[in-house]
């Protein structure tokens, strides 16, 4: 044992983490070191060299026969355990591979290499937690080696980013309670990068939990290392002081309201500034002035929400509200809720909005019918059947 750990110790530590198939043949003296008779020494060198050239030339299935007879001649070399496990992984068998690279470490606890090909191996297979408890364990029990630290080091955030991918799967199934758990445990690996801390925002804004996820979006903003994720985390803040802001109006604060709504607006207007092409930034800073009262600022930036996004129905209804508010109930108002009827026809606020418009343009029949359509809704029922009542009493139409 001790000459071929001493021949491991001469190899590339780059070639050991590249997976490759490492030499593991033994000269005479160190074979009867091993133990073994000429006979017996023969053979296990035979064997070795076989199952070195079968996988040179990639067969795989021969190295792994090879690689198995000369654990029948000697059973405690962890290099053999190791190029075995190698290569059931070029075979894509990973589960037995991991069977062989456990046995390489507990032949060798201190060969690294086993332990990155097996922690690797766990995160191949989405083994997650396995991984993370290997590269650990490589950290802890090899430290003495700064190449082995720097490759746990490395593993683990690699650990972390699968731990953020099992968040946002989860996040996308509502299951929100465990994609926080694993966007947290993604935070305590990797607590200088954006993302973990991007998700775990995002799971909390689903939890309604506001004041968490502001103080996670300040901490991804902290840790954004480009414009465009800059601008993602401006946007989170921005929704929480929107989320802020009608809190207030809940409680009839209404100069709370507009204090959150004017932070809003500048964080908004930042991201926006950092990212033009995202939609939601301008979609949330449309809205928010529009709820200022800044109507002229709000149809700018709703009009070029809607030039980057044409499938949302609520854009040109906003836009269609905007033109109201400005007063200019015409054509413009009436063709931005056209488009989004046409996107929604079941869009009850599109619906009135445009009967509104069209009623300014004295098309009042019209406006009757989009009325009436509006009234479908329990949100608008009273308000769209009392006009509708109302104009059809000036035209002298009975119901």
């Amino acid at each position: 044992m001790k000459s071929i750990t001493m021949m491991i110790g001469r190899m590339c530590f780059a070639a050991v983490l590249g997976g490759l198939i490492l030499s593991a043949a033994a000269t005479a003296q160190e074979t009867n070191e091993l133990g073994l008779t000429e006979e017996q020494a023969l053979a296990y060198n035979a064997a070795l060299d076989e199952a070195q050239q079968a996988a040179s030339q990639r067969k795989f299935r021969e190295a792994t026969e090879a690689y198995r007879r000369a654990l029948e001649i000697y059973a405690d070399d962890f290099l053999t355990y190791f190029n075995m496990g190698i290569s059931f992984q070029s075979l894509r068998q990973e589960d037995s591979a991991q069977v062989y690279f456990n046995h390489a470490i507990e032949k060798n606890p201190h060969f690294g290499p086993a332990r990155i090909a097996l922690a690797n191996s766990h995160l191949k297979m989405d083994q997650v937690q396995d991984a993370e408890t290997v590269f650990v364990a490589l950290r802890d029990q090899l430290a003495d080696s700064i190449e082995y630290v720097l490759a746990a080091e490395q593993g683990l955030y690699n650990v972390a980013i699968k731990y953020t991918n099992l968040a946002v799967a989860e996040l996308n199934n509502r299951d929100y309670d465990t994609a926080e758990q694993y966007s947290n445990r993604a935070i305590e690996l990797a607590g200088d990068v954006f993302r973990p801390y991007y998700i775990a925002a995002m799971v909390q804004e689903r939890k309604n939990k506001d004041e968490d996820a502001r103080r996670l979006w300040d901490s991804a903003l902290a840790r954004a290392n480009s414009d465009e994720e800059k601008a993602l985390a401006l946007n989170g803040i921005g929704r929480m002081e929107i989320s802020t802001a009608k809190a207030a109006v809940r409680a009839n604060n209404d100069a709370a309201a507009r204090r959150a709504r004017i932070q809003a607006v500048e964080h908004l207007r930042e991201s926006t500034d950092l990212d033009p092409n995202r939609s939601s930034s301008w979609i949330n800073l449309g809205n928010t002035l529009f709820d200022l009262g800044r109507y002229d600022e709000a149809l700018d930036a709703l009009t070029r929400a809607e030039e980057l996004e044409r499938r949302d129905f609520r854009i040109p209804s906003k836009i269609a509200d905007t033109y109201i508010q400005l007063g200019d109930c015409a054509a413009a108002a009436e063709a931005a809720a056209s488009r989004a009827i046409a996107l929604q026809r079941t869009n009850a606020n599109a619906h009135a909005v445009r009967a509104e418009a069209l009623e300014c343009l004295g098309r009042k029949r019209e406006a009757i019918t989009e009325y009436e359509t509006a009234a479908r809704d329990p949100r608008w029922r009273q308000r769209a059947t009392y006009q509708a009542k109302k104009l059809r009493e000036e035209l002298g139409i009975s119901n």
